[in-house]
Protein backbone atom coordinates (compact mmCIF):
# COMPACT_ATOMS: atom_id res chain seq x y z
CA UNK A 1 0.00 0.00 0.00
CA UNK A 2 1.35 3.42 -0.91
CA UNK A 3 0.63 6.29 1.49
CA UNK A 4 1.90 9.04 -0.80
CA UNK A 5 1.54 10.24 -4.35
CA UNK A 6 4.51 12.61 -4.65
CA UNK A 7 5.88 11.07 -7.81
CA UNK A 8 2.73 10.56 -9.83
CA UNK A 9 2.55 12.24 -13.21
CA UNK A 10 0.51 15.09 -11.69
CA UNK A 11 2.68 18.18 -11.17
CA UNK A 12 0.12 20.22 -9.20
CA UNK A 13 1.59 19.13 -5.87
CA UNK A 14 5.10 20.07 -6.94
CA UNK A 15 3.96 23.49 -8.19
CA UNK A 16 2.08 24.08 -4.93
CA UNK A 17 5.18 23.13 -2.92
CA UNK A 18 7.37 25.58 -4.86
CA UNK A 19 4.79 28.36 -4.42
CA UNK A 20 4.54 27.62 -0.69
CA UNK A 21 8.32 27.68 -0.23
CA UNK A 22 8.57 31.00 -2.06
CA UNK A 23 5.79 32.50 0.06
CA UNK A 24 7.42 31.28 3.29
CA UNK A 25 10.69 32.92 2.23
CA UNK A 26 8.92 36.15 1.25
CA UNK A 27 7.18 36.36 4.63
CA UNK A 28 10.37 35.63 6.64
CA UNK A 29 8.81 32.53 8.14
CA UNK A 30 12.01 31.33 9.79
CA UNK A 31 12.00 34.29 12.16
CA UNK A 32 8.25 34.06 12.74
CA UNK A 33 8.33 30.36 13.65
CA UNK A 34 11.33 30.81 15.96
CA UNK A 35 9.67 33.66 17.84
CA UNK A 36 6.26 31.98 17.94
CA UNK A 37 7.66 28.62 19.07
CA UNK A 38 9.70 30.21 21.85
CA UNK A 39 6.61 32.11 23.07
CA UNK A 40 4.49 28.95 22.93
CA UNK A 41 7.08 26.93 24.86
CA UNK A 42 7.30 29.64 27.53
CA UNK A 43 3.50 29.87 27.83
CA UNK A 44 3.20 26.09 28.15
CA UNK A 45 5.96 26.02 30.77
CA UNK A 46 4.11 28.76 32.69
CA UNK A 47 0.98 26.59 32.54
CA UNK A 48 2.92 23.57 33.87
CA UNK A 49 4.36 25.69 36.69
CA UNK A 50 1.02 27.28 37.60
CA UNK A 51 -0.74 23.91 37.84
CA UNK A 52 2.15 22.21 39.61
CA UNK A 53 2.02 19.07 37.49
CA UNK A 54 5.12 17.01 36.85
CA UNK A 55 5.70 17.66 33.13
CA UNK A 56 8.24 19.21 30.79
CA UNK A 57 8.10 21.29 27.66
CA UNK A 58 10.71 19.94 25.27
CA UNK A 59 11.44 20.01 21.57
CA UNK A 60 12.55 22.67 19.18
CA UNK A 61 10.74 25.92 18.45
CA UNK A 62 8.85 24.46 15.48
CA UNK A 63 7.26 21.81 17.71
CA UNK A 64 7.26 22.58 21.44
CA UNK A 65 6.13 19.35 23.05
CA UNK A 66 4.50 18.71 26.39
CA UNK A 67 5.39 15.44 28.09
CA UNK A 68 3.92 14.26 31.36
CA UNK A 69 5.81 12.30 33.98
CA UNK A 70 3.76 9.15 34.51
CA UNK A 71 4.41 6.42 37.09
CA UNK A 72 4.01 3.66 34.51
CA UNK A 73 5.05 3.95 30.82
CA UNK A 74 1.83 2.12 29.87
CA UNK A 75 -0.03 5.27 30.98
CA UNK A 76 1.61 7.47 28.33
CA UNK A 77 -0.95 6.84 25.58
CA UNK A 78 -4.04 7.11 27.81
CA UNK A 79 -2.72 10.31 29.42
CA UNK A 80 -1.85 11.85 26.04
CA UNK A 81 -5.29 10.86 24.73
CA UNK A 82 -6.90 12.48 27.77
CA UNK A 83 -4.90 15.64 27.12
CA UNK A 84 -6.06 15.75 23.48
CA UNK A 85 -9.64 15.10 24.61
CA UNK A 86 -9.57 17.90 27.18
CA UNK A 87 -7.89 20.37 24.84
CA UNK A 88 -10.57 19.63 22.20
CA UNK A 89 -13.29 20.31 24.78
CA UNK A 90 -11.73 23.75 25.16
CA UNK A 91 -11.61 24.41 21.42
CA UNK A 92 -7.92 23.65 20.86
CA UNK A 93 -7.34 20.74 18.52
CA UNK A 94 -3.76 19.64 19.06
CA UNK A 95 -1.78 16.73 20.38
CA UNK A 96 0.88 17.41 23.01
CA UNK A 97 3.14 18.79 20.27
CA UNK A 98 2.24 22.26 19.01
CA UNK A 99 2.92 23.37 15.45
CA UNK A 100 2.19 26.89 14.33
CA UNK A 101 1.02 28.34 11.07
CA UNK A 102 1.70 31.91 10.06
CA UNK A 103 -1.92 32.70 10.84
CA UNK A 104 -1.40 32.06 14.57
CA UNK A 105 -1.22 35.04 16.89
CA UNK A 106 -0.19 35.88 20.45
CA UNK A 107 -3.88 35.56 21.37
CA UNK A 108 -3.77 31.96 20.09
CA UNK A 109 -0.83 31.30 22.41
CA UNK A 110 -2.79 32.66 25.38
CA UNK A 111 -5.88 30.60 24.48
CA UNK A 112 -3.75 27.47 24.06
CA UNK A 113 -1.89 27.98 27.33
CA UNK A 114 -5.14 28.50 29.25
CA UNK A 115 -6.68 25.39 27.70
CA UNK A 116 -3.48 23.45 28.47
CA UNK A 117 -3.54 24.53 32.13
CA UNK A 118 -7.18 23.49 32.48
CA UNK A 119 -6.42 20.18 30.75
CA UNK A 120 -3.42 19.58 33.02
CA UNK A 121 -5.69 19.91 36.05
CA UNK A 122 -7.74 17.04 34.64
CA UNK A 123 -4.53 15.09 33.96
CA UNK A 124 -3.58 15.51 37.63
CA UNK A 125 -6.89 13.97 38.65
CA UNK A 126 -6.27 11.10 36.23
CA UNK A 127 -2.83 10.48 37.70
CA UNK A 128 -4.41 10.39 41.16
CA UNK A 129 -6.59 7.44 40.08
CA UNK A 130 -9.51 8.87 38.09
CA UNK A 131 -8.20 8.02 34.61
CA UNK A 132 -10.89 5.45 33.81
CA UNK A 133 -13.72 7.83 34.70
CA UNK A 134 -12.21 10.84 32.90
CA UNK A 135 -11.17 9.25 29.61
CA UNK A 136 -14.07 9.41 27.14
CA UNK A 137 -12.16 9.05 23.88
CA UNK A 138 -10.64 5.94 22.35
CA UNK A 139 -6.96 5.69 23.25
CA UNK A 140 -4.84 7.06 20.42
CA UNK A 141 -3.06 4.63 18.12
CA UNK A 142 -0.02 4.96 15.93
CA UNK A 143 -0.98 7.01 12.83
CA UNK A 144 -0.46 4.32 10.19
CA UNK A 145 -1.66 1.49 12.42
CA UNK A 146 -5.23 2.75 11.99
CA UNK A 147 -5.13 2.43 8.17
CA UNK A 148 -2.95 -0.65 7.73
CA UNK A 149 -3.96 -4.07 8.93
Amino acid sequence: MCASSCYWSDSIGLAAAVRTINELKRRNSTEFFKEFGDKMAAALQDAVDSVGISAQVTGIHTAPTLSFDVPDPAMNKPINTLFIQEMAKRGVFAPASFKATMAHTDEDIAITAEAAADSMRVIMRALEGELDTLLEAEIGREPFRRIVR
